[in-house]
């Protein structure tokens, strides 16, 4: 709960916020105006065609602008190629990143706030949330067949009962089915790779994605459509195919619901029974995509014809469809 795992805030916002501080200390108790609505339609465009596109902050400095997404191998975007935007925060968002209105932050694959617990639960804490709630549960259950058994016990021996064992029936009944109802929703959310927000259009959502252009076929392409494509560094420029997965599927559903709980609980059983280290999915070291993609992707790249070079150097099919939906991005263009 302490560190939720925020995005940081684009330039715009901290700077507005910087203003609005100063403007408060100048005018005392006053609230702060408005900004002015035209001029940060204005920032917010400029920002989102590249102009303004470096981020202030102390969250993840891997996220600053657009490169944390054109260096790896797949993203989700829109339909012009670009990874969604936050106009509160000024900045780009990863996928599964959303903007939580109690904390006024974007938070990394967020999945509710919950006041019980007094914070968001997202990538960094839905491992624990789980097993909070699991243990609360096992606990209201301990307590309701414990004060049922010497409340029986009382009523044989004395023909009464106590007014306050009851109380404790009715509370840890309570508790134990709202905890075990939480528990199995919050488990079973994790078996289908999806948080709460997720879970709300799971059947219908249609997820866009850039798949990155392998330098194979690069190659191929440029060497067609220009003498000087073989001379063009590869560094210079990145690929994308804009690629839609059909209604209902998960690019991030690893095909195993075992596979899907070890992403969020560990690899182990001390992992999934004790609150230590933090979730799997909560690493993105990986330059293929911010979290573990799953064989949606696999379909999607090997119907569009960007399936990696086969080992034995046989052709590589392409699919009618290859080469349809491709858009060229650069660094500049970022």
């Amino acid at each position: 709960m302490w560190n939720p795992g925020y995005l940081p805030l684009g330039e715009q916002k901290v700077a507005d916020d910087e203003n609005a501080k100063q403007s408060k200390r100048h005018r005392g108790k006053k609230r702060t105006p408005k900004p002015d609505l035209e001029k940060t339609n204005q920032a917010d465009a400029d920002v989102e065609r590249g102009s303004n596109s470096t981020a202030v902050g102390t969250a993840f400095q891997s996220d600053f602008g657009l490169e944390s997404f054109y260096t790896r191998d797949v993203f989700v975007c829109q339909e012009d190629g670009r990874p969604h935007w936050c106009s509160t925060c000024c900045q780009y968002k990863t996928e599964r990143a959303h903007h939580c209105r109690e904390l006024g932050r974007c938070v990394r694959k967020m999945d509710h706030f919950c006041p019980w617990v007094g914070g968001v639960v997202s990538e960094t804490s839905f491992k624990f949330f789980i097993q909070f709630v699991a243990y609360t549960c096992i606990f209201c259950t301990f307590a309701l067949i414990v004060s049922a058994y010497f409340t029986a016990e009382i009523r044989r021996q004395t023909g009464g009962v106590n007014p306050h064992w009851c109380v404790c029936i009715g509370l840890s009944g309570l508790f134990a089915f709202f905890a075990a109802g939480m528990t199995l929703s919050s488990v079973q959310m994790g078996i289908f790779n999806v948080t709460t927000i997720e879970n709300l259009n799971r059947r219908t959502a249609v997820w866009t994605l850039a798949i990155r252009v392998p330098e194979y076929l690069l190659d191929r392409l440029w060497a067609a459509e220009s003498p000087l494509g073989a001379n063009i560094s590869h560094g210079e420029r990145h690929v994308f195919a804009i690629l839609h997965t059909l209604p209902g599927e998960n690019p991030f559903d690893l095909g195993s619901p075992l596979k899907n709980l070890q992403q969020v609980m560990g690899y182990t059983v001390f992992d999934w029974l004790l609150p230590i280290k933090h979730s799997p999915c909560a690493d993105h070291s990986s330059m293929e995509s911010h979290f573990a993609l799953g064989p949606v992707v696999t379909r999607l790249r090997q119907e569009a014809g960007l399936a990696p070079p086969p080992e034995n150097g046989a052709a590589v099919p392409r699919s009618p469809h290859s080469g349809q939906s491709h858009r060229e991005k650069s660094p500049s263009e970022q």
